[in-house]
């Protein structure tokens, strides 16, 4: 596959950003490509010369250097968009990114021969219905949080699925993950662990009250929607939105707030041994004694 136009979106505040940028031009370059620096990136851009760009459609491949929260909000920033995305590793832990930084050259070899996979995932739609009032808050590659704020209180959330009620829960929160999502937060929280390739939205209390109430996998087909509700007029605790953990939207009681899973999905582009399972042993120690 011819490389074409390929943006790069950097981490913020990267240390040797300029020059790490300089060298994936360089590359980028040299294997007939023309490069574009993300607009989100634009202080970086009087080191580097590039031209920017606004839309992942303006460009046909995205190359992000950064850790997993970089990529997050790559995605949120510019979706929807059909552009696949070459994640390189230069964060903490990197378990979406997984192309190292030093195997960059070699996996854009890779994507020239064709020698690559697209890895697709599905993504998640939140929307704040308020006084009548429907609002879109965004899609989230990860997980859309519902939880307390600084004070220590349970907060009372009222859960329905496809218009039916499911349950109503006293906990710190409510998580609902996508399978990318689901060795997150989620996980943390005593979520399964999902394979990506699969579809559907993973719900997961954060320290309920009641021991009954556990993780909970549904269909990505089905709408659901939770309720911000208390038993008393008074000390009602601060309950906020999260979106991937970086966007966070205050709620009020009476709010409801849907989720659903996005119409579109993002595509990542994978080396065959840079692949979940691998990731799953080699990132997160998964199975090791």
């Amino acid at each position: 596959m011819e490389l074409g136009r390929v943006g790069i979106s950097l981490k913020d505040r990267l240390e040797h950003g300029a020059v790490l940028l300089q060298e994936m031009a360089m590359l980028l370059r040299a294997q007939g490509a023309k490069c574009f620096l993300d607009a989100h990136n634009a202080d970086v851009q009087s080191a580097v010369s590039l031209p920017l760009f606004q839309h992942a459609s303006d460009v046909d491949l995205l190359a992000v250097l950064g850790g997993d929260g970089t990529l997050l909000r790559v995605v949120r920033e510019h979706l929807p968009f059909s552009t696949p995305i070459l994640a390189v590793h230069k964060g903490n832990v990197g378990f979406l990114a997984e192309v190292g930084y030093n195997d960059f050259e070699q996996a854009v070899r890779d994507i020239q021969s064709g020698c690559i996979e697209r890895d697709e995932r599905s993504l998640l739609r939140a929307t704040l219905c308020r006084n009548d009032v429907c609002t879109d808050l965004g899609i989230v590659l990860n997980d859309v949080v519902i939880g307390q704020g600084a004070l220590a209180r349970l907060v009372d959330l009222r859960v329905g699925v496809d218009g039916l009620p499911l349950t109503h829960v006293r906990s710190d929160g409510l998580i609902f993950a996508t399978p990318t999502g689901s060795t997150a937060y989620s996980l943390a929280a005593g979520g399964p662990i999902v394979h990506p390739r699969l579809r559907a939205i993973i719900m997961t209390p954060i320290n309920p009250h009641s021991f009954t109430q556990k993780p909970l996998v549904l269909p990505s087909e089905v709408t659901i929607e939770v309720d911000i509700v208390h038993r008393s007029d008074t000390h009602l605790p601060e309950v906020a939105l999260t979106l991937d953990g970086q966007v966070s939207h205050p709620l009020l009681r009476h709010d409801r707030i849907r989720i659903t899973t996005a119409p579109h999905t993002v595509t990542f582009l994978r080396r065959p041994q840079e692949t979940f399972l691998p990731a799953l042993r080699e990132k997160l120690k998964w199975g090791n004694s």
